[in-house]
Parts: structure tokens; C-alpha cells; sequence
């Protein structure tokens, strides 16, 4: 990603907006209410979630790594810190949200 923490803990964030709305809007196209998903759709599941979790590497860990590598490890475990710590206060304000909203 990029060396700016809070690009990289956005995009994580919309990248899990997106698979969940993939997954909350794609299901009932799926299968009809009562009905199981076909085995192909648990396979896809999987699948999705490998690919998540690489996503995530890349959005928290790829830069820091690359900055440890240039022999830079404080710049490195700082930008992985700011990630986390910038996704940590997205995640609180979305559940800020959710108790406010449905409370």
C-alpha cells in the first residue's frame, strides 16, 4: 500500500465494507429463503476469506516489512502502529454508531 497510515486503514475498511455487502446483498441471489446455498457457495466463502486475510497483509504489513527491510525498523513498526492504531479508532466509531443507531 502506501506509507501514509491512514490511506492504508481506510482501505482496509472499505474493502471490508465491500465483501460484506458482496456477501449481505449476493446471498439471497444465491439461494431462496429455507434453501441451502449450493456447495460451490462455502467453497467461494473460503476462497474469499484467504483472499481477505492477503488483503489485510498487504493494506497492515507490506510497508512496514519493505521499511524493516531497508533498514529502517522504527519508521516500519511506527507506520504499522499509526495503521493499526487509525483502524482501531474506525472500528470504535463504527460501533459508536451501531449502539447509537440501534441502541
Amino acid at each position: 500500500m502506501t506509507r501514509n497510515p491512514f490511506i492504508n486503514a481506510v482501505a482496509a475498511a472499505l474493502y471490508i465494507a465491500g465483501v460484506v455487502s458482496l456477501l449481505y446483498f449476493g446471498i439471497p441471489l444465491i439461494a431462496a429463503p429455507g434453501q441451502q446455498p449450493p456447495f460451490l457457495f462455502f467453497v467461494s466463502i473460503l476462497s474469499l476469506f484467504v483472499l481477505s486475510v492477503l488483503a489485510m497483509c498487504i493494506s497492515f504489513l507490506l510497508q512496514p516489512f519493505i521499511l524493516a527491510f531497508e533498514s529502517k525498523p522504527r519508521e516500519g513498526a511506527k507506520l504499522l502502529l499509526q495503521t493499526g492504531g487509525i483502524f482501531a479508532i474506525i472500528v470504535a466509531a463504527l460501533f459508536t454508531a451501531l449502539f447509537v443507531i440501534f441502541g
